[in-house]
């Protein structure tokens, strides 16, 4: 059924039409958005900024390749659309793993910033990129490039807060958290990194109050627009157990699975991170077989950290057998 908002898009430019899709975005409407992409690609097909935005949702969708084309499209018309460029990188680091590839664009990106947010924004995707490829020096000296501000946002602020976290400068990183915090940026992601860092510091009370926090930002935010049903996630999880490495398959035969959104408060409040994608609970070293009596799947965070419904079983396998990993190294556990 037609809105009011959809049937008086028809008179305006393409530009316009794009701006009405980037507002369905902000309210979680991906399908909306994409009516409104369309609607510009339909009114003007060279337009860089629709075909920018129908790129961007068919990234949310999981459709890398139709959203890369998208992508470059808008850069063929426009080369220093930076938004573009941006949303290239994001598919060059996840799904398709192409860092060296990602660098190259960024480098080209952060030639064409023109404001000091413009310029922190592509810096911190550098970042992440280097951290992802393992270069903590280069990464190091990148984040030492980002002043304390200020910035436009809050989500600016964070973001150089994280960055400082993850090299591990703990001092730096405190203060733009914080900062964040009391702008407005109460989402799971900024309590999250306020564990950490008090984690850091061996407040384990205060850290386990910002998890907890964390854990009820993140029960509330909205879901990844591709998110599956209850039921489609846990056939994925048990198509998945037969394609982790034997060993680990092995050790988890005849364990109970249980799916859920999330860790609950209270094993969260027991010292377990709130953003634990698997967790596997093996039985006693005197314990007779099998050796895992229950293994926890959570599926909200599963989803947050694949790109699409394609990445999600190469991260579940992924969160498996990290987990396997260490749940074995436990005292007292069968090995």
């Amino acid at each position: 059924m037609s809105t009011s908002d959809d049937n008086e898009s028809f008179d305006e430019s393409s530009f316009e039409q794009v701006e009405r899709g980037w507002e369905h975005i902000t309210r979680g409407d991906f399908q909306g958005a994409r009516r409104f992409a369309q609607r510009g690609l339909d009114l003007d097909p060279n337009s860089p900024e629709a075909h920018n935005l129908f790129g961007y949702v068919l990234a949310s969708e999981g459709h890398t390749e139709r959203a890369m084309s998208h992508f470059r499209v808008a850069l063929s018309v426009d080369p220093q659309y930076l938004d573009a460029m941006l949303n290239v990188v994001d598919l060059l680091i996840q799904p398709l793993g192409n860092l060296p590839e990602a660098l190259v664009v960024l480098d080209q990106a952060l030639d064409v910033c023109l404001t000091p947010d413009e310029l922190a924004d592509t810096t911190l995707l550098k970042v992440e990129v280097l951290l992802r490829g393992g270069d903590m020096a280069r990464a190091r000296q990148t984040v030492a490039t980002l002043t304390d501000g200020p910035y436009e946002t809050p989500q600016l602020t964070f973001g150089v807060g994280r960055a400082r976290f993850d090299v591990g400068d703990v001092d730096g990183a405190e203060p733009m958290i914080r900062k964040a915090l009391a702008d407005g940026l109460t989402n799971g992601d900024t309590f999250y990194y306020l564990g950490m860092i008090l984690n850091a510091r061996e407040d384990l009370v205060s850290a386990t109050t910002a998890f907890l926090q964390s854990r009820r930002a993140d029960l509330d935010a909205p879901r990844v627009p591709w998110t599956l049903s209850n039921s489609k996630f846990e056939r994925a999880v048990q198509s998945v157990l037969g394609k982790v490495k034997p060993p680990v398959a092995e050790k988890l035969e005849g364990a109970l699975v249980i799916v859920s959104d999330l860790p609950a408060q209270e094993i969260v409040s027991e010292g377990i991170d709130p953003r634990l994608i698997v967790w596997i609970d093996p039985a006693p070293a005197d314990r007779p077989l099998p050796a895992v009596t229950r293994m926890f799947v959570y599926q909200l965070n599963a989803e947050r950290m694949a790109a699409g419904p394609r990445e999600l079983e190469r991260e579940l396998i992924r969160a498996i057998e990290e987990e396997a990993a260490v749940a074995f190294q436990r005292p007292g556990t069968r090995s």
